[in-house]
């Protein structure tokens, strides 16, 4: 681990809007912990909430992924359609 890489803003600008959208996701699932271990007294709602939005986002980065996947192969199909 000592030589990971942390991404730039530029890197991270540069992927797709889902990929933002995942990588996001999994910086906040991992500073979970954290807020656990700094705030052990937090109302149990705000515990919740944040668990929520990160799932959430998850699925959402996922569920854009999929689509972005189908899309591709809709347009190879395509793309092959008109070359037959």
């Amino acid at each position: 681990m000592a030589d990971a890489k942390l991404p730039t803003e530029a890197d991270i600008e540069k992927l797709p809007r889902w990929a933002r959208v995942a990588f996001a996701a999994r910086c906040a699932r991992r500073a979970l912990p954290l807020f656990k271990t700094h705030w052990p007294d937090a109302p149990a709602r705000h515990l919740h909430a944040l668990e929520k939005a990160v799932s959430v986002a998850e699925h959402a980065a996922a569920d854009a992924a999929a689509a972005a996947a189908a899309d591709a192969d809709a347009a190879a199909a395509a793309a092959d359609a008109a070359d037959a």
